[in-house]
């Protein structure tokens, strides 16, 4: 294909799933046969973690876009990484011209939520000044072809915030590559003296894409041609793990 440009992006979701911008650019192509890559970020239906981060791939004129990957973002001064953004992709076999671009988008991350509660649900101690919580064997990378992961195994860590009426800590959903089998929970929990108390346990299952797992923790004290198409993303596979934490003096 001769004529290759690149081109800024023209219009964009903002927070509350808006779309900003009015310039949308369309895009033609010469009729014949294409290997179309899709990625995306789905609208949320409830609240995920706040600041999510990935590197994302380096696009280039005649680069090979198979080598590249989405991959995890190094926390400054740590060893931890950050959790994602709720990505999904797909791949498709098109003939311009002929065919509709019609694509069933699949998640490629796993998301986790965490809630943190007293035994009796009584409100959570005021000494307890934050909770951090860190999952093990996370890949570092998602192929950018086949949305598989790939690359070293990582820690991604997050933090919890305290509920309104204190009974709680918890987070939105938190995005992160598959785990390379089962990974470790960990969980740290600075009190305001500056003591740190430290809980791990392996989780049952790996961390696999498109599934959702929820983590209740009980404590003691504490995203041409003119054709049309369609595009559908699958739901959440959910799951649910109870845990007991022993005594947090």
């Amino acid at each position: 294909i001769s004529g290759l440009s690149s081109f800024p992006e023209s219009f964009f979701v903002d927070k509350d799933g808006n779309i900003v911008g009015d310039n949308n650019r369309e895009v033609s192509l010469p009729v014949g046969k294409y290997n179309i890559v899709y990625w995306g970020t789905p609208k949320y239906e409830e609240p995920i973690y706040s600041n999510p981060a990935v590197r994302e791939p380096s696009y280039s004129i005649g680069g090979d876009l198979s080598q590249q990957a989405f991959s995890l973002l190094k926390m400054s001064n740590d060893t931890t990484y950050y959790p994602v953004y709720d990505l999904v992709h797909a791949v498709q076999n098109v003939n311009i011209g002929t065919d509709e671009l019609v694509a069933s988008l699949q998640r490629v991350v796993a998301g986790i939520k965490v809630s943190v509660k007293n035994q009796e649900g009584s409100t959570l101690s005021s000494n307890i000044e934050s909770v951090v919580i860190g999952i093990t064997g996370i890949a570092r990378e998602l192929d950018f072809y086949t949305g598989q992961p790939q690359g070293d195994a990582c820690t991604v860590t997050f933090p919890l915030v305290r509920s309104v009426d204190g009974t709680e800590m918890t987070n939105g959903t938190v995005m992160l590559f598959p785990s390379y089998g089962n990974p470790e929970f960990q969980m740290s929990i600075k009190l305001k003296n500056g003591t740190v108390k430290r809980f791990k346990q392996t989780l049952k299952s790996p961390l696999v894409a498109n599934t959702k797992l929820t983590l209740n923790l009980t404590v003691g004290d504490i995203f041409t041609g003119d054709v049309s198409g369609d595009f559908t993303m699958e739901d959440w596979k959910e799951d649910n793990e109870n845990i007991d934490v022993p005594i947090i003096e």
